[in-house]
């Protein structure tokens, strides 16, 4: 039975369920016990789950035995069994304890003189006790004190290599570790070392401040001396990210631009070679690139290589434009505005052929040239801008949205704009510069250089901004707008949802009100009802002028439509025309719709009066009517009935009757019409 018991399937099974169970300490035993049998990676794997689990548990077991020990008096044992828990927990307090034994053990003897050695800075004796007591308990926490001892000698070469020769250091060691390095003149490395220090003290800071000027000092010698520039960069890049440079603005500038003349520097060989790519990832990484000399630098480089990458064209554009705007390409060109802006424009026209010649999509290429359009426009009106401000100094950037966002630099080109808005020849002008650059600026370029979907969709996609300025509401309010068209024209149900903004635009730009409502008086889509239902919505909102003439033209078309259409009759057209016209009474199209529709009542009128030879009722009709068309359809039946009664077979007194009957309705309408001479010569001729 009990081999049974042991089979590795059995123990297997068993060690299984344990670990699915997460009894990983019984289930670590059954995968050893299987192991020993039959070992194979499934159960490496799961052994390794276990003790990832289990050591904790055993740290804290160890923890337990080690108090029991110490309780019982018994300190090797305890001194241990707290060694196994602290290669589990490596937790501060169990060194602490474990030396705490080891001196009770040794009888503080040794750890007695090296502490008294300490105190008398005989820090050469120390080292010696602190040495042996490291080989006895073979103990790093003694290795590191030795290590501190040695620094404080002197020795700091023989210091530097026992501290790396160490696995774990307190933060005091740490301390002491990077002053050797520093004491070596290995400045960087000391700042490393420190780096790893939680401390704020004053006297902490103000020593890393120090050594960090030592270290920028290293870096511009070996700069001179001409030793490897990737190392140097390598090493300004350690101490621009490390915490000993923060608030040293003068250093940040140093270190940057000794980062930057390296890469430059590197960047000189490549750029003889034509490698770039090479180029443009040197650029890349650049701390001052707004800097126009590097801007041009940038632009060349993104040039050469859009030539052949469509994706370094968008790229190009930005930093074309923000170099050719530059003042500083004016001033070389000299101080004649005609040449500058003749240099100007063809630069411009060699960015415009290397768009137009890119490789990609012809979506693409149609996009970039849309946005390259746009701001171009922006820049020559900066241009202006800088060239109007009287007496003071020229406007420091002029640059395109995506330069100012990666820079930094929206704010300020904001402020500018804000600072001219006089400049601009309306609202809607001034609201589309300021939008290109706000928060919401590429959703905004979507809407003008791809479409109100892709425009609208950008949105869910940014950081919701802080707060909203007058740019952000209008490029927000424009985006929402243009969607709800497109929405309507999809035939979504909808599209109302996207013009709650709508009113707040036009009160804003009045002329795009002006230009939405032209749009919907020439509308001829298979929407009509849904524009009447959108117009209907913002009339109620703001029945302004452009709006209700609008409305009501729409009005009056839908309601012809539903006439056309049989949904309507005649009478209910008229009603509804009525209130198209209390919408906007001047409407002229509706009016006249109006008119055709009363003509018709009255036709329908007049036709069901004769047809039941009720004539003084159509004569009535025929009197009474403001319409000419109604007195003439008026004798048209006439002459129509006249015609019938001859062709008729009665008898001549019945025709001489309504013959009568025809020629009194005619008098009681028009005395002089021609048909009362026919009519009575008919008569006439009957009577005798």
């Amino acid at each position: 039975m009990a081999k049974k018991r042991n089979t590795i399937d059995v123990i297997l099974k068993r060690a299984e369920k344990l670990f699915e169970t997460g009894n990983y300490l019984l289930a670590e035993k059954e995968f050893k016990k299987a192991r020993q049998k039959q070992n194979s990676p499934e159960i490496e794997e799961k052994l390794a789950i276990c003790l990832k689990n289990t050591q904790g548990l055993k740290g804290r077991e160890w923890v337990k035995k080690g108090q029991k020990a110490e309780s019982r008096n018994d300190l090797s044992g305890a001194v241990s069994c707290f060694r196994e828990a602290d290669g589990l927990l490596h937790e501060t307090w169990l060194g602490d304890k474990i030396r705490e034994i080891e001196q009770r053990l040794l009888g503080c003897d040794m750890v007695a003189k090296a502490e008294t050695a300490v105190r008398n800075k005989d820090y050469q004796a120390a080292y010696g006790f602190y040495t042996e007591l490291a080989q006895i308990h073979e103990n790093e926490n003694y290795l590191s004190d030795s290590a501190v001892c040695l620094v404080k000698t002197n020795m700091f070469d023989q210091a530097v290599e026992l501290f790396r020769s160490l696995n774990r250091l307190s933060e005091a060691a740490r301390y002491h570790f990077g002053y050797a390095l520093a004491k070596q003149g290995r400045y960087i490395d000391a700042l490393g070392q420190w780096e790893m220090i939680d401390s704020n003290a004053a006297a902490f800071v103000s020593q890393q401040h120090q050594v960090l000027e030592l270290a920028v000092e290293q870096l511009n010698a070996s700069m001179k001396a001409g030793a490897d520039l990737n190392g140097i960069l390598a090493d300004a890049g350690r101490l621009l990210g490390g915490k000993a440079v923060h608030g040293n603005d003068r250093l940040v500038k140093e270190l940057g631009a000794i980062s930057d003349y390296c890469r430059l520097a590197l960047a000189a060989p490549l750029w003889e070679t034509g490698d770039y790519g090479a180029v443009a990832t040197l650029l890349d990484t650049m701390i001052f690139k707004k800097d126009p000399a590097i801007t041009v630098l940038c632009a060349v480089t993104y040039y050469h290589l859009a030539e052949i990458q469509a994706d370094y064209t968008g790229l190009m554009a930005d930093h074309w434009l923000t170099a050719v705007y530059a003042t500083d390409l004016a001033r070389t060109v000299g101080d004649d505005p005609e040449k500058q802006d003749r240099v100007r424009q063809r630069l411009v026209r060699m960015a415009e052929d290397r768009i137009n010649t890119m490789a990609g999509s012809k979506e693409l290429n149609g996009a970039v040239a849309r946005l390259f359009e746009i701001d171009k426009s922006l820049m020559a009106d900066f241009l202006a801008i800088s060239g109007s401000r009287h007496g003071s100094p020229s406007v420091p950037w002029i640059c395109t949205p995506c330069f100012a966002k990666h820079y930094g630099l929206s704010d300020t080109v904001l402020a500018l704009i804000r600072e001219n808005r006089d400049y601009f020849r309306d609202e809607a002008h001034y609201l589309s510069t300021g939008a290109c650059y706000s928060r919401v600026g590429e959703s905004f370029y979507a809407l003008k250089t791809r479409s109100a979907k892709d425009a609208f969709n950008l949105i869910g996609t940014m950081d919701a901004p802080d707060s909203a300025d007058e740019f952000i509401n209008y490029a927000l309010g424009l985006i929402r707008f243009e969607y709800g068209k497109f929405v309507l024209e999809n035939g979504e149900k909808n599209f109302l949802d996207y013009f709650d903004s709508t009113v707040r635009l036009f009160e804003t730009v009045p002329g795009m009100e002006k230009q939405f409502s032209q749009e919907m008086l020439q509308y001829e889509g298979q929407y009509l009802f849904e524009h009447e239902a959108l117009l209907g919505f913002l009339y109620q909102l703001r029945p302004s002028g452009p709006i209700s003439e609008a409305y009501s033209f729409v009005m009056g078309q839908t309601a012809v439509n539903r006439f056309n259409r049989g949904r309507i009759n005649n009478k209910q057209c008229h009603v509804a025309l009525e209130k198209a016209l209390a919408v906007d009474p001047g409407n002229e199209y509706v009016i006249h719709l109006q008119a055709q529709i009363a003509i018709d009542l009255e036709m329908e009128a007049l036709y069901n009066a004769m047809n039941k030879r009720k004539m003084g009722k159509a004569a009535t009709l025929a009197t009474k009517s403001s319409f000419p068309e109604i007195r003439d359809k008026f004798f048209d039946f006439i002459e129509q009935m006249m015609e019938h009664i001859e062709d008729s077979e009665l008898e001549k007194p019945y025709r001489i009757v309504e013959l009568n009957e025809l020629l009194n309705s005619c008098m009681a309408v028009d005395p002089v019409h021609p048909i009362i001479d026919t009519l009575e010569m008919k008569i006439q001729l009957l009577g005798d």
